[in-house]
């Protein structure tokens, strides 16, 4: 993969709605929902919605529950 449709890529900033559920391992109704009533970060570009990856592994890391920490 390219690092225009790669999430994983270290080099991508900010991600397009498909990469941020990719990421997540969701889908886009779930991420659209998580940033409505989960305040699931984001950045707002005129009326474009984009989502920084690293904002998204730390929420991710900050709702894990159980085991070890």
């Amino acid at each position: 993969m390219t690092t225009a449709t790669n999430p994983e890529s270290p080099d991508r900033l900010l991600l397009k709605d498909r990469e941020a559920a990719r990421l997540l391992g969701v889908s886009v109704r779930t991420v659209y929902a998580w940033r409505v009533g989960e305040n699931l970060p984001h950045v707002k570009i005129g009326r474009t919605i984009r989502y920084p990856a690293d904002a998204l592994r730390r929420w991710a890391e900050s709702r894990t529950e159980g085991g070890e920490r």
